[in-house]
């Protein structure tokens, strides 16, 4: 699974805390259909969730749809994460799609500094995992 680190303007920090989800658009090579979000509003880690990549919009521009988000609270610091991480995987921590085993370092660093997040991103891992993650379906819930 990858991760996709990503820096989205300050005015989607209050939409995503109510209803959390938005679409931006973003430079699109590469990414996966499905992937887990690491999301910054410009002051820190701020919020994981579910990036659905869609249409493209422009020449290598694409529409994403981050939904599910969960708020990192407090935002976390780039550095306190990498700080965290092994130290064989701290120099490959960047902005946009990281590499594999990159982002299950960054994702388990970030589950042992937000241990109340551990289990959220294990379900987004779960949902990204599965056979029908090719278009996004809602949990229908209990």
């Amino acid at each position: 699974m990858h991760a996709f680190f990503m820096a989205v303007g300050a005015d989607l920090a209050e939409i995503v805390s109510e209803s959390h989800e938005f679409t931006t658009v973003g430079v699109g090579q590469g990414i996966p259909k499905l992937t887990l979000g690491v999301i910054s509003f410009g002051e820190g880690l701020a919020a994981v969730g579910l990036v659905e990549k869609g249409a493209a919009v422009a020449t290598r521009r694409r529409r994403f749809k981050v939904t599910e988000t969960e708020a990192i609270e407090p935002p976390l610091e780039v550095d306190e994460l990498i700080a965290e991480m092994s130290p064989r995987f701290r120099t490959h921590l960047h902005s946009g799609l990281v590499a594999e085993r990159t982002s299950e370092e960054a994702c388990a660093a970030l589950g042992r500094l937000r241990p109340e997040l551990a289990p959220h991103i294990t379900r987004l891992r779960r949902r990204i995992a599965e056979p029908t993650s090719g278009a996004l379906v809602r949990d229908s819930g209990p």
